[in-house]
């Protein structure tokens, strides 16, 4: 009687382990049942062992987040074995299933909390796994952009240099930006939001303007590679800390690069150096130039910094007096500065337009121009430094058909607006194609 009794769940569970698989066969076959002909027909085109390939890559992915699973819950429950971490796994597949996409946290937690779990630290955990994950996908990302532009080159698919904006970041104490842009010595008050600025102007045929600018902020550091240093800005929700800083660069055009290629040994023996590295590019690529620019620049940040990632700064003021910096003020970059000429090594076209736009800036804005400021060197990635070629019409490459260079990373936006704004046209194009 008692065997009967406990075999009478283990039955239960079977049957509703079936209903569940039944409901959710259903429902994919009524999402889909207006497509079972193209889904047959791609199928189609594919081997056998093409098939197991996929589904040996679909399997590996709950596999394999079981096991990260099994790792992080072990640090609180040192019982939690490898089957309840893959169980874990399977349970985060399914909940993605039923609620397309939405509900794989709630049922992993259900799970973790049936394991002897709580609810609290469960759902640290699980938040923990899902920083990992989506660190793994940002580095991913960030190799395949790093690598996608010389790889284009290499193929022959059509790209050309574009033209960028390179310079420093500015950061001045937030009460100096307040006092000046509230035009009141006392700042913003208690109610008032950090003053945010913007300055633009022309100088000897290029633009100098601020970019990116971040109120109540914190310089950052923004390097993706070895050897490299590159600097950007960002503000929390509050604009709440002791400084502002904003990007100050100056525009970049091709030919800027090509006399400064020619005037400059160092920079063309890297561009040399670069292009041996790369099999692929058996010579030095004009379409990349920007890009060598942008990464000779980085480098040269670098091995300013005492090749670290300390950054080379200078006080405004005598950045554009062409005075070495005696010391430096506080900062918010939290690596920290080191005093540095950089008047004397960034390259003059950018130093001495970078001055001159201060002087100008200094004019517009009293009290802008000053010591308490610093420059911290260098920023660089403000746009893509070359841009994928695509018909005006259709949006797709000018020669790979079906391919729809769009956003920042192909040449075609200068920021998150712009960005979202090409990708909406390029999705709506993509759609006329394929229909």
């Amino acid at each position: 009687m008692s065997q009967a009794a406990a075999q009478q769940p283990s039955r239960k569970k079977a049957v509703i382990s079936l209903l569940v698989l039944l409901v959710l066969t259903c429902i994919i076959v009524f999402t889909f049942k207006d497509h079972w002909a193209e889904i047959t027909a791609a199928l189609a085109q594919l081997s056998v062992w093409q098939v197991l390939a996929v589904l040996a890559v679909g399997l590996s992915y709950p596999l394999l987040e079981g096991c990260v699973a099994w790792v992080i819950v072990r640090s609180r429950l040192p019982q939690f074995t490898l089957r309840q971490g893959l169980d874990v796994g399977w349970c985060g597949t399914f909940g993605n299933v039923v609620t397309l996409g939405a509900g794989a946290v709630p049922v992993q937690l259900y799970y973790l909390h049936k394991a002897g779990l709580p609810l609290g630290p469960g759902a640290g955990l699980m938040t923990l796994e899902y920083v990992f994950h989506k660190s793994t996908v940002l580095l991913y990302a960030t190799v395949m952009l790093l690598l996608q532009h010389r790889w284009l080159a290499a193929n022959n698919v059509e790209i050309e240099a574009k033209g960028i904006a390179v310079g420093v970041r500015l950061e001045h104490p937030a009460t100096l930006i307040d006092q000046i842009q509230y035009h009141n010595r006392n700042g913003r008050g208690k109610y008032l939001p950090a003053a945010e600025y913007s300055f633009v102007n022309q100088v000897d045929g290029r633009g100098v303007y601020s970019f990116c600018m971040c109120p109540g902020g914190f310089v950052v550091p923004a390097a993706s590679g070895p050897e490299q240093i590159v600097v950007n800005g960002m503000s929390p929700s509050n604009r709440g800390s002791r400084w502002s800083n904003s990007g100050m660069v100056v525009e970049l055009r091709p030919e800027d690069i090509e006399q400064f290629t020619i005037d400059n040994l160092q920079f063309t023996i890297s561009m040399q150096h670069d292009s041996a590295a790369n099999c692929q590019l058996p010579t030095v690529n004009s379409q990349l130039s920007m890009m060598y620019f942008q990464e000779y620049l980085e480098r040269l940040c670098w091995q300013q910094g005492n090749m670290k990632q300390t950054a080379p700064a200078q006080r405004m003021a005598d950045f554009t007096k062409k005075k070495l910096s005696y010391d430096l003020p506080e900062t918010s970059y939290a690596p920290g500065l080191v005093s540095s000429p950089l008047h004397f090594w960034m390259p003059s076209f950018i130093a001495e337009r970078l001055s001159k736009g201060f002087q100008l800036f200094g004019k517009y804005s009293r009290g802008f121009l000053t010591n308490e400021a610093t420059m911290i060197g260098v920023e660089t990635r403000t746009s893509a430094p070359v841009r994928i070629t695509r018909d005006k019409e259709t949006l797709q490459h000018v020669r790979v058909k079906g391919l729809f260079p769009c956003g920042e990373g192909a040449g075609y936006a200068g920021g998150i607006v712009s960005a979202g704004i090409d990708g909406e046209r390029c999705a709506e194009a993509a759609k006329a194609f394929f229909d």
